[in-house]
């Protein structure tokens, strides 16, 4: 494993996850996307460092917090729906809980602090797109 920083993206792992969906179709991307929060958001049991890292990941790319060329290439991908970005949220709170090795790693380092900090812009990009804004009604 290799970590250089407490980014979503500055991990071996993540940037593995992210090399096998650019491999796939669009379709198959939006699939696995969604695959890779839910697997989090939705597990009751102990996450493993693979699923975490990857469900931070996938929310990352979801809320559109990555680099210009990902960003690109996500263009392809379908747009966010306000349930999927509620999904991801929860993978990433998950992700970074009790019960996690991600969150064992990063307070046994110090940094847990710095990872939320990190992973401020992806949750204010899925808490926005979870809870969109309605326009008033005249009436």
């Amino acid at each position: 494993m290799g970590t250089w920083g407490t980014g979503p993206f500055e991990d071996d792992s993540a940037l593995d996850f992210v090399d096998h969906l650019r491999m796939l179709p669009a379709d198959e991307v939006a699939v696995e996307l969604e695959r890779a929060v839910r697997s989090v958001a939705e597990e009751e049991d102990y996450i493993e460092y693979s699923a975490g890292v990857s469900a931070v990941a996938a929310a990352a790319l979801l809320s559109g917090q990555c680099r210009d060329d990902l960003r690109e290439w996500l263009a392809g991908i379908p747009a966010l729906t306000p349930e999927l970005a509620e999904l991801a949220l929860r993978a990433v709170e998950r992700a970074h809980s009790e019960g996690s090795h991600l969150w064992e790693l990063w307070t046994e380092s110090g940094k847990y602090g710095e990872v939320w900090k990190s992973l401020a812009p992806v949750r204010a990009g899925l808490l926005g797109a979870a809870n969109p804004v309605q326009p008033d009604s005249l009436f």
